[in-house]
């Protein structure tokens, strides 16, 4: 019959045909039928057939059926099949199955067998499920299977899961799945979740669990995390529970964050929420957010709040937040608001930004404002920051040249290098100088040596040379070559020569001795860096 089957044209026909076939000889003579799936080739068609023959088996007669299957070869195949029948005969009658689960001897059957009744259980009682994993030592061994049954347990009743959660033993395990079914808990009850929190001793593993449970609430219910917060240490894990606190606030109830706050302790996390409730609160309201966070201890933290303020508060109105700021008291605080309103302003309207600062009278926080704004110009657009610096007397301060140059390095090393050239103080045109060509010759040494073959003999060209050498040798020592005989001082041009030939010499050997070969570098010295 089955021969025939092989004429059938449509594969589906043919295996469906092959199907009924196997569960009539199954009728007749179930030890022949098995005997003869196992003679087909290894594939899907024998594994589908094996599986279908001994699920009829195990219909009738599951012990019969789970004798056959232990003939089978080793394998994923045949404990994947002894696994099947035992949970179908577990689902199918569960008295009986126990019953001869009980009876085994100890070993991998009975192994099988008890997790069959554990799945089983778990379907249904994970309370149940949970206390016949105890009760058996392969299966209480086994973490995974007892964490994923917490883990389910904990979404559908995680009030009786923790019970059974505080029986593990103390470690990350216990830790983990405990502050998992708190937090699922805490969305159906979050003062259960948070008093049972709170009734746990002292110690890390109270404090992961607040620290994640705060997490969960704080979007919310922030009132309830901040409580939560509150049985946090100082330390880095509290801050971060505090500033989540904070975003719940600023969220869903802004003036309410801003009374809890002010009943937080001193310290880092206290100052972190201030901060970021009076940002928020800047949006809409940057005065009263000044007022705010003016109720706080000075410090450092409190000038950069009230920087931040300002500069939220000029993206809208920058004239108005620089009122406000002029207004400050506190030198610290009216500096911080000054600065950063202007340097939000500057990213718009430079010029006015720079017209305003021209007339502040405090003369240091001005010309670093001036250097501040021509600097980021000089990244972003050097050709407005050079007009800015030309139309401002501040704008071609020794200070304010060195933001501008140094700026523009990083955007036009030419125009950068050419403004340095022409500077009358020597000092500040060299120091520039090289700055800008070291930063050039490092990214683009082909550029920089162009520039620097069509400087003139002179000061600029000599205060360019060392820079430039230094930064081009380790991508180009033969560019680097070219100007090491330049050096006017004597010892400056050895240590040139001496540089360049100890990394040419590793990359082509045969190129740097005929070029030190040819310099005026004493024989001694040029005997060392051969090695001879």
């Amino acid at each position: 019959a089955y021969s025939l089957l092989e004429r059938v044209p449509a594969e589906g026909r043919r295996r469906s045909a092959r199907l009924g076939m196997v569960q009539g000889w199954l009728k007749r003579d179930e030890g022949a039928a098995l005997a003869w799936v196992g003679t087909l080739p290894h594939g899907d068609e024998r594994t589908h057939l094996r599986d279908v023959a001994f699920g009829v088996v195990a219909q009738r007669d599951p012990r019969r059926a789970l004798e056959l299957a232990q003939t089978e070869p080793a394998g994923h195949g045949r404990s994947a099949l002894i696994d099947r029948i035992c949970f179908d005969w577990s689902r199918r009658d569960d008295a009986e199955f126990d019953r001869w689960c009980a009876a085994l001897p100890e070993g991998a059957l009975k192994a099988t067998a008890q997790r069959a009744v554990f799945n089983r259980l778990a379907q249904h009682d994970r309370a149940a499920a949970y206390r016949y994993l105890e009760g058996v030592p392969t299966l209480a061994a086994d973490q995974s299977l007892r964490n994923s049954l917490l883990s389910t347990w904990s979404q559908h009743d995680p009030a009786a899961a923790l019970a059974a959660i505080r029986r593990l033993p103390p470690g990350t395990d216990r830790i983990d799945q405990q502050s998992f079914a708190l937090g699922q808990l805490a969305k159906s009850d979050p003062a259960a979740a948070v008093q049972i929190v709170g009734a746990l001793p002292p110690g890390m593993e109270r404090n992961w669990a607040a620290t994640r449970l705060v997490t969960t609430l704080a979007q919310h219910d922030p009132e309830m995390a901040g409580q939560l917060a509150g049985l946090l240490p100082p330390g880095e894990s509290g801050e971060a529970a505090l500033r989540a606190v904070a975003s719940g606030f600023i969220s869903h109830d802004l003036p309410g964050g801003l009374a809890w706050v002010q009943t937080l302790p001193e310290g880092r996390g206290k100052q972190q929420a201030v901060r970021a409730l009076a940002l928020e609160l800047a949006r809409t309201a940057p005065a009263a957010a000044g007022e705010f966070a003016g109720r706080f201890p000075a410090g450092e933290w409190r000038d950069e709040t009230f920087g931040r303020i300002a500069y939220t508060w000029a993206a809208h109105d920058p004239q108005g937040a620089l009122r406000w700021a002029e207004k400050l008291v506190e030198p610290s605080l009216r500096s911080a608001a000054v600065e950063n309103a202007c340097g939000h302003w500057s990213q718009r309207e430079p010029a006015a930004a720079l017209a305003y600062i021209r007339t502040y009278p405090e003369s240091g926080l001005s010309e670093r404002l001036t250097v501040g704004i021509l600097q980021a110009w000089a990244l972003r657009d050097p050709a407005t920051a050079e007009a800015l610096a030309a139309g401002n007397p501040e704008g071609r301060t020794p200070r304010a040249t060195w933001g501008l140059v140094t700026g523009m390095a990083e955007s036009d090393p030419q125009r950068a290098a050419r403004t340095a050239a022409v500077l009358s103080d020597p000092d500040l045109r060299d120091e520039l100088l090289g700055r800008v060509v070291a930063r050039w010759a490092a990214a683009d040494p082909a550029s920089a040596r162009t520039w620097l073959a069509a400087q003139p003999r002179g000061a600029v060209r000599q205060a360019a040379l060392e820079p430039f050498v230094a930064a081009a040798v380790d991508a180009s020592p033969a560019l680097a070559a070219e100007f090491a005989v330049e050096f006017a001082d004597p010892q400056s041009r050895h240590d040139a020569i001496a540089l360049i030939a100890r990394r040419w010499l590793e990359v082509d050997p045969a190129s740097a001795e005929a070029w030190l070969a040819r310099t005026d570098l004493p024989p001694e010295g040029k005997r060392r860096l051969l090695g001879r």
